[in-house]
C-alpha cells in the first residue's frame, strides 16, 4: 500500500498487536495503523490492506481513527457509489458529524447515549445495478463480533460501549462533500 512508510508488520504480529490492546483508544489507533499499511490484519476485514479505490481516502480515515473514530467500512465515490464510512465512535464524535452537515449527508447514529430515529440500510454501491453494499442500518452487534477472538476483554467492552455511526452520501457518485464534512469534523477537532 502506499502509505506505508516502512515495512508492515506480518500477520502474526498484526494480530498480537490486536490482542495486546487494552482500551477502545488502542483499537483506534491500531485501526489507523491498518489504514496506513502497517499492519497486515484488522478483525473481520478479510485482506491484508484496504481496497485500492479507498488509497484515496486512507489519510482522513487514519485521522478519523486517531479522532476516536474506528472505521469498519468505507468507501469514495464512484459512478454506482455512494461515498459512505462506518464505524465505532465516541459520542463526542458521533455528535460532531451530526452538526452542520451539508444537505444530502446521512448522519445515523446508534447506540451510547446518542439518539437517532431507527433507520433502515439503504444501498450505497451497485454491481451491475443490484445493491450490494449498505449504510444507515445498526451493524453494531454484528462488526462487534468481528472483534470478540482478536481483542482483549478490556477493549471488547470499551468497544461496546461506543456509538455505531453511519454516514453517507445520498448522491451517487459524489465524491468530495462526505469527505470534506469529515475533514472539518477532524479539525474542529484539532486532528
Amino acid at each position: 500500500m502506499s502509505h506505508a512508510a516502512s515495512r508492515p508488520e506480518s500477520a502474526s504480529e498484526s494480530r498480537a498487536a490486536w490482542r495486546a490492546a487494552r482500551s477502545f483508544t488502542d483499537l483506534c489507533e491500531l485501526g489507523a495503523r491498518f489504514v496506513e499499511g502497517r499492519l497486515t490484519f484488522f478483525p473481520g476485514w478479510n485482506a491484508p490492506d484496504l481496497d485500492v479505490e479507498s488509497d484515496e481516502i486512507a489519510d482522513v480515515l487514519a485521522r478519523a481513527c486517531r479522532a476516536g473514530f474506528l472505521t469498519v467500512a468505507s468507501q469514495p465515490a464512484r459512478e454506482e457509489q455512494r461515498a459512505f464510512v462506518a464505524g465505532f465512535a465516541r459520542a463526542e464524535f458521533a455528535s460532531a458529524l451530526q452538526l452542520n452537515r451539508p444537505d444530502g449527508i446521512v448522519v445515523v447514529v446508534h447506540a451510547s447515549g446518542v439518539s437517532s430515529k431507527p433507520t433502515e440500510a439503504e444501498p450505497v454501491s451497485l454491481h451491475d445495478g443490484v445493491a450490494h453494499a449498505f449504510a444507515g442500518h445498526d451493524a453494531r452487534a454484528d462488526e462487534v463480533v468481528c472483534f470478540e477472538d482478536h481483542v482483549s476483554m478490556s477493549a471488547l467492552e470499551d468497544l461496546r460501549k461506543q456509538a455505531w455511526v453511519s454516514v453517507h452520501d445520498r448522491e451517487w457518485g459524489q465524491t468530495d462533500v462526505l469527505w470534506n464534512h469529515l475533514e472539518r469534523v477532524l479539525e474542529d477537532a484539532g486532528r
